[in-house]
């Protein structure tokens, strides 16, 4: 998937789709979505019927869920994109069944992962078709967000920046520390428990304590998680730096 900003797309995407898609990605019902959240499933249930509004605190964690999302697209199993379209357009799974031409029971044997997904027409379905409704499903820009877009174009007095090789040379040194210490800093920055990051990653708290504490290395299936809110906390001090 080629994004060219992704930014800017996480900026434009309404937070009932951010919500939907990574729940779908994480293979939550509405009721541990809603533990997940610590919120009540009434209130996970407005959210996604956009008939209520979204606190700002989940939205922030929404937005860096999408980051990874769009980020790690590529990567994305095909069984969770299966499950992530479905949920995000609101398909049934007997359309959805019938669209791709085959029976509901293959279809929900292939969103389980009880059945390999490997047809190389599907695959490039959902590649296509998923990436193409994250693309569509962006809000148009709101009047003062038009305003604040014609107060840029104004010129003004640019300041002065850090050259781009010490930004360079600081995110690569940053970004090759240690797995235990980029968990204590993710923590420290966020000002979280080690059971809400656990949330966040998707992984149980035990297992934070001991990456935080350094008994156990990081697995695999959560290092590009842990990296991606690493990454994040460095932008963020890049900007303060500017």
């Amino acid at each position: 998937m080629n994004i060219a900003n992704i930014e800017d797309i996480i900026k434009k995407t309404c937070y009932t789709i951010k919500l939907k898609l990574w729940r779908a990605y994480l293979g939550f019902s509405i009721q541990k979505m809603a533990k997940t959240c610590n919120t009540s499933i009434s209130s996970m249930h407005k959210w996604e019927a956009k008939t209520s509004p979204i606190p700002q605190h989940i939205k922030l964690y929404l937005n860096d869920q999408y980051e990874f999302l769009l980020e790690e697209f590529d990567c994305i199993e095909p069984y969770k994109k299966l499950r992530m379209y479905r949920t995000a357009t609101g398909e049934s799974v007997a359309s959805l069944a019938e669209l791709i031409g085959i029976s509901e029971t293959l279809y929900r044997d292939y969103e389980n992962n009880r059945v390999h997904l490997e047809d190389p027409d599907i695959v490039e379905f959902l590649q296509k078709e998923l990436a193409q409704f994250i693309m569509l499903k962006q809000d148009e820009p709101k009047k003062d967000e038009l305003k604040q877009d014609e107060l840029k174009q104004v010129p003004k007095q640019v300041p002065k920046q850090v050259p781009q090789q010490a930004v360079d040379k600081t995110i690569f040194t940053l970004r090759n520390i240690g797995g235990s210490l980029k968990v204590r800093l993710i923590r420290a920055h966020r000002n979280t428990t080690q059971k809400s990051l656990a949330n966040l990653i998707g992984c149980m708290s035990h297992e934070v304590s001991l990456w935080e504490s350094g008994k156990r290395a990081i697995p695999k299936e959560y290092k590009g998680r842990v990296d991606s809110l690493f990454m994040s906390l460095i932008k963020h001090m890049l900007k303060e730096v500017e």
